[in-house]
């Protein structure tokens, strides 16, 4: 008998484990859950829907760096004789970039290619493959300057000195964080103002925040400018550096 008494307290106190473990990994699921709700629904009370409104914010700022890109181009009939000429003009245009004060940390290259050049101009009428006549190397140097009065006097050198490609000017802003920051500020602003007017409309009102999702910070494409347009007569006008946000919030309503 006491044998048995002693498994039925066993089974007991097993059975009051088990309830004790689910509850203490219930009742916090079920408290974050009501966490969730804004505290102005009261019992008895339908649960509110969700408006999801996307956001986006702008700030504009004055530009402090150029970026320019210069390059080379040379052809010849081996590809040995194509990179000695080449390495000799690209040469030439660091020398005197340097002169007129580039650094070197002030400078990249941003691309070089060696290929060949092939004449596919009687393909079609005897069928002969493609003739291989010359062969072509590419350099393009990088370089940023915060002196934007000397973007003109730096195209100037650099084509002088054999650069025979100036394919690329745009400008930036070398500190933006602040700028960061009041682009998101914005974006949420952008996204409260829809969500006001969409619940007047709809004559609901809004109880709270679900949530807010940061979308990513964007930069709209700068506005570059081709060689012929960056002659040293040409006035560079930097204009403005746009820096953007976006931003998606979950609003409760009722």
């Amino acid at each position: 008998m006491v044998k048995t008494y002693g498994k039925i307290a066993v089974v007991v106190l097993a059975i009051l484990a088990v309830s004790i473990t689910y509850l203490q990994t219930t009742l916090p699921v079920r408290a974050q859950e009501e966490d969730l709700m804004p505290s102005d629904i009261k019992p008895g009370q339908p649960e509110p829907g969700i408006l999801t409104v996307s956001g986006q914010g702008l700030v504009s700022m004055q530009p402090d760096t150029a970026h320019i890109r210069f390059g080379t181009l040379t052809q010849a009939d081996t590809a040995r004789q194509a990179q000695q000429d080449n390495t000799a003009i690209m040469s030439k245009v660091l020398n005197a970039l340097k002169q007129a004060g580039v650094t070197e940390e002030q400078m990249k290259t941003t691309d070089f290619a060696l290929e060949p050049v092939w004449d596919y101009s009687k393909t079609g009428e005897t069928g002969q493959t493609p003739r291989l006549v010359a062969y072509r190397v590419t350099n393009t140097v990088q370089i940023r300057t915060q002196n934007l009065d000397s973007i003109g006097h730096l195209i100037d050198v650099a084509t002088r000195s054999g650069a025979n490609n100036v394919n690329r000017l745009w400008f930036s802003v070398a500190a933006d964080d602040e700028a960061r920051l009041e682009a998101l500020e914005k974006a949420y602003q952008d996204a409260f103002a829809k969500a006001q007017r969409l619940t007047q409309a709809a004559g609901v009102d809004i109880l709270g925040i679900q949530s807010i999702d940061e979308g990513g910070m964007y930069y709209p494409m700068p506005e570059y400018r081709s060689a012929a347009d960056m002659a040293e007569s040409t006035p560079i006008l930097p204009g403005e550096q746009q820096i953007g946000a976006n931003v998606t919030v979950k609003f409760f309503i009722q």
